[in-house]
């Protein structure tokens, strides 16, 4: 069985009627039999476990006129179950949430036990609330049975979020990495606390350093980091736990970007402004700057590097509260300087509570140094997801081989014998849908649901500059149902009774 899609995230208007229409589709040689029910939820606190049946004051599942359905799915057919939902008028502005559950079983089969489907729905209604959040240290746990680490959360507003943390474990002692995991795109609920958990290999006895990359929305920070040993299967802290706010300033802007020739220089101005009731010291320090897998922008521990050069004045700033601070920044680039040039300035509280903020910059050769801006991409297919047999996604990689950020118009096709298309898909936007030089991105697309039996392609095209286009065709094949094939009848014996 396939569940398209997965979960909502639905922007809603007070009074309006919404349709959130849910596909189910049979990959099974069966009748399938379907339960589908709204139900309100509470999720326990530090977990992603559901309590279904009782509401916070953010349940919108009343809002549904019908909350329970039940179907029968023919095999390789689709049924589309049309969820309505009225937002009460004078609903204040916010994010309301309830969770969507499927219960498939295959007609005149109770022997097979099947997963219970759990989609989130999540509403925003009017103008968001500004969040009120903090992030907790990285928690390292070593066992005989699992180790794992897990990153807190903590929103006490009531606003919604999505949370995400790229993790790394190190060997002190060698240097060696030992794992990297990434968990992305998790819900945040308004006044909850979660813990990303991520299972790690068993761990030798020996010190460790656990570093965490948050995420929050669209924005990436700072690392923080935690170090911890191991004894025979257990750990133990060798830092204090540490709990961090969102940064009490704002920048602006939070974005630069410089139009530098080679061999010369340029100074800008960024503001920062102490939205905090206490006098800040800020330090300020100049980074490169990377992209993760999924498009998140990440700043490294190293300073920039030839041929950018960025100095700081000053780069340690005091502002009273409520009051603005200017800092000037001197960009320069080396001769050998082409395309695009990324750095990132990351200005945090002497005190160390707070979470940095970061400042993203570029220094761009100009257009008219024809030899020097070069753009390409690249396309690489990694595989084909399966259920029962049936191909459901394609999973692939787009690299910027150039020297300057490309925001591509990505596009994706599904062609029937490679020849007549059949089914445009969505491509899922990465990031900001930009890709910086030398970064490599990983998509995946999921197929329609339903096609016939036969050969296929998917066309994936990334128009990246007016006329340059980056194109690559995945094969797939639909296969053909299985016959059921009913067991031979029992003769009786005669004589029997």
């Amino acid at each position: 069985m396939a569940v398209v899609p997965v979960m909502f995230r639905q922007p809603a208007k007070a009074g309006a009627t919404i349709t959130l229409p849910i596909g189910v589709t049979n990959l099974e040689p069966g009748i399938l039999s379907v339960q589908l029910e709204i139900n309100p939820v509470t999720y326990k606190e530090w977990t992603y476990g559901p309590i279904l049946g009782q509401a916070t004051k953010y349940d919108c599942s009343t809002w549904f006129a019908e909350t329970k359905f039940t179907g029968s799915v023919s095999p390789r057919a689709q049924k589309v179950f049309p969820l309505k939902c009225t937002i009460p008028k004078g609903t204040e502005p916010g994010a309301y949430y309830c969770l969507g559950t499927i219960v498939p079983t295959i007609s005149g089969d109770n022997s097979v036990i099947r997963t219970q489907y759990q989609i989130p729905i999540i509403l925003y209604v009017g103008t968001q609330p500004k969040a009120d959040l903090k992030f907790g240290s990285p928690e390292l746990t070593a066992s005989t049975k699992e180790n794992f680490v897990e990153v807190p959360f903590l929103n006490s507003s009531n606003a919604f979020l999505v949370v995400g943390a790229n993790v790394q474990v190190r060997n002190l002692t060698t240097g060696k990495l030992v794992a990297s995991r990434y968990d992305s795109d998790r819900n945040l609920y308004p006044e909850t606390n979660r813990k990303l958990h991520l299972s790690i290999p068993v761990l030798a006895d020996g010190r460790y350093r656990v570093q965490a990359i948050c995420q929050a929305g669209t924005r990436t920070f700072r690392p923080i980091v935690a170090d911890f040993i191991v004894r025979d299967n257990k750990s133990e802290p060798l830092t204090e736990k540490a709990l961090l706010s969102l940064p009490p300033f704002v920048v602006d802007p939070g974005r630069l970007q410089v139009s530098l020739p080679p061999n010369s220089k340029r100074m800008v101005a960024i503001k920062f402004t102490n939205v905090s009731d206490n006098p800040l010291t800020i330090g300020l320090t100049a980074h490169k700057l990377t992209q993760q897998p999924n498009g998140a922008l990440q700043i490294l521990d190293d300073g920039p590097v030839p041929p950018i050069g960025i100095t700081l004045t000053p780069d340690t700033i005091t502002i009273a509260p409520k009051r603005t601070t200017t800092v000037r920044v001197t960009v320069s680039l080396d001769d050998g300087a082409s395309g695009d040039n990324w750095f990132a300035i990351s200005a945090r509280t002497a005190t160390g509570d707070s979470m940095s903020e970061e400042v993203y910059g570029n220094a761009r050769v100009p257009e008219t140094v024809k030899v020097r801006f070069q753009p390409k991409l690249s396309i690489v297919a990694k595989e084909i997801g399966y259920v029962s047999g049936v191909p459901i996604s394609v999973d692939y990689e787009v690299s910027n081989l150039g020297n300057i950020a490309l925001q591509p118009h990505p596009s994706a096709v599904v062609m029937e014998g490679g020849l007549a298309g059949v089914a445009t898909l969505e491509v899922p936007p990465l990031g900001d849908g930009g890709i910086l030089p030398g970064s490599t991105l990983h998509n995946r697309l999921m197929l329609p649901l339903g096609l016939k039996p036969g050969a296929y392609a998917v066309e994936i095209s990334y128009q990246y500059t007016e006329d340059l286009y980056e194109k690559k065709l995945v094969p797939f094949t639909i296969p053909t149902p299985k016959k059921n094939v009913a067991p031979p009848p029992v003769k009786k014996k005669k004589g029997g009774k």
